[in-house]
């Protein structure tokens, strides 16, 4: 006779989802061919003015391939064109980086500069629009989740022209009860469990599609290796950042215990010859008031020497 069950017995925790903030996971959501349909509908909650279709999209190689050899090569999550001949780049951006605005302008510049090939026909240019999804605080003057970046007339506010457009996206300023199209999909790519996925499913039917291939990728042993494998890649980076600083701050500390006794040396040498000085000035007073200089030529004498 089969026993019961004891209900009383918690059940197993599902493991958390990888969630397509990382870097694997989000290129298999986001950047197959198959998913064509996610990418569409994400790129229209970023633009909101303009409906992108899955037939409007083409993927494209997201290496940004070097013109000199000492260029930096780049390497873009995602590259994208559209039917409209809009050049589309993602990344995703986990963590808190120096010079994140540079980067972002050095890739914007590339891809612009790479449509003219060995031609200069300007006309041919076709406008770039960069997305950076940022799980962490990039831009510091303002609350706002979604920002959108244009090359803008300073005081009259007018657009000069529409060939470089640059989204900012940080996801850590997306509030808990934010409602929107957009706000949806962002709260899509921080959920780490299938409760979450479920909430966000029934208040968003569009998320359906996309929350099955985020379920479907995190069971596949290929990814949850490529996660480990890029945590344990972090975790080792942390260490040697941490060595580094370590290294740094005992070198510096080591400088300034030296600094501060070479310091303390020529102090004390210092007074010493001042004292030395004092002495032989004082023996030099006596000797010339003994031999009956008066007191002010003796003064003057002294200073001279």
């Amino acid at each position: 006779m089969a026993q019961k069950s004891n209900s009383n017995v918690p059940s197993a925790r599902e493991p958390d989802l990888v969630p397509s903030t990382n870097d694997v996971v989000f290129k298999h959501v986001f950047g197959d061919e198959r998913n064509k349909c996610v990418t569409a509908k994400l790129l229209s909650a970023i633009f909101n003015s303009e409906e992108i279709d899955e037939a409007d999209i083409t993927f494209g190689d997201p290496h940004l391939k070097r013109e000199f050899v000492k260029d930096k090569l780049g390497v873009l999550d995602m590259y994208l064109q559209l039917k409209s001949g809009k050049k589309v780049a993602v990344e995703m951006l986990v963590g808190k980086y120096l010079n994140i605005h540079k980067r972002v302008e050095y890739y914007i510049s590339r891809m612009t500069a790479k449509q003219l090939g060995n031609s200069n026909r300007y006309h041919l240019l076709t406008p770039v629009v960069f997305i950076l999804l940022a799980t962490d605080p990039v831009l510091d003057n303002n609350d706002r989740y979604h920002s959108e970046f244009a090359m803008m007339e300073k005081n009259d506010r007018y657009v000069l022209h529409d060939l470089r457009t640059l989204h900012i996206i940080e996801l850590s300023k997306v509030p808990p009860d934010s409602r929107g199209r957009l706000a949806a999909w962002l709260k899509f790519m921080l959920a780490k469990r299938k409760e979450e996925l479920m909430v966000l499913v029934k208040e968003n039917p569009e998320l359906q599609y996309a929350c099955d291939v985020l379920v479907e990728t995190n069971s596949t042993a290929e990814v949850r290796a490529l996660h480990e494998l890029a945590l344990k890649r972090w975790r080792d980076e942390q260490d040697r950042t941490a060595y580094a600083v370590n290294e740094a701050l005992e070198k510096a500390e080591a400088e300034k215990d030296a600094a501060l006794k070479k310091a303390e040396a020529e102090k004390d040498a210092a007074l010493k010859k001042a004292e030395a000085e004092k002495d032989v000035a004082l023996e030099q007073t006596f000797k010339l008031l003994k031999q009956g200089y008066p007191v002010d030529q003796v003064e003057k004498m002294i200073r001279k020497k």
